[in-house]
């Protein structure tokens, strides 16, 4: 094997840790946000106006969180391309499922951070003591863009859950969370489905780690039997 090859091949090993890296960062994020962010705004029932204020006294506060938003994302981009690479051994009849995954995997990774940068609009309004209604209401856009999210996360979870039934705990529980994913997805139409589509989202990430943590473990394994092979 070439030298590039081998910084190659190991580069493409080490995106499966991507997965890892991109659970740890998402939800020391939203911790921060239930800690620093959330406060600020008031109230859960409060009104538009006390959102507004909270944008118009901590205006850097608020953008540096969506901001924050994100950073994860790239590396869940790189886990991606982790995950074609693990199961490049897979028949080329269900290859589809692969895809699918893929796919819905780069979806859902960049509707909550475009949900978070167009809310940023609204702590611009606020900062600038534009309109209240408007600048409260682009609060809204993070939950709705988080309950957008939910449906290319089942599919997600549900096509590599599939790829994945030889552990069956990680399958089961992928099916599991896509369901309630599928639920949260209503957080769009009515309030009272936030639990679930804040629960999904966080059990997601959990999953994610767990999923990546295994892939990276037994790609390794892999690699060592190719090599011992050579």
């Amino acid at each position: 094997m070439s030298a590039p090859l081998k910084v190659q091949a190991k580069v493409q090993h080490l995106m499966l840790a991507g997965g890892m890296a991109y659970a740890v960062v998402q939800i020391a994020i939203l911790v921060f946000a239930g800690i620093v962010l959330l406060p600020l705004l008031g109230p859960p029932d409060g009104t538009v106006a006390q959102r507004y204020q909270g944008y118009a006294e901590n205006h850097f506060l608020f953008k540096l969180g969506n901001y924050l938003m994100g950073l994860p994302a790239p590396f869940f981009l790189l886990f991606l391309g982790g995950v074609y690479a693990y199961f490049s051994s897979l028949h080329q009849s269900v290859r589809g499922i692969l895809v699918a995954a893929l796919l819905s995997g780069a979806a859902l990774v960049m509707i909550w951070p475009f949900g978070a940068v167009v809310s940023v609009i609204g702590v611009d309004i606020a900062a600038a003591g534009g309109d209240v209604i408007t600048g409260g209401a682009f609060d809204s856009v993070v939950p709705y863009s988080l309950g957008l999210s939910a449906l290319p996360r089942a599919v997600f979870l549900f096509c590599l859950s599939v790829l994945l039934l030889h552990h069956r705990w990680l399958a089961y529980a992928g099916f599991l969370i896509a369901g309630l994913s599928l639920v949260g997805n209503g957080i769009i139409a009515a309030g009272r489905f936030l639990p679930f589509s804040l629960g999904s989202a966080l059990l997601f990430h959990i999953w994610v780690f767990c999923c990546s943590f295994k892939m990276f473990r037994l790609h390794k394994k892999d690699l060592s039997a190719v090599k011992l092979a050579a």
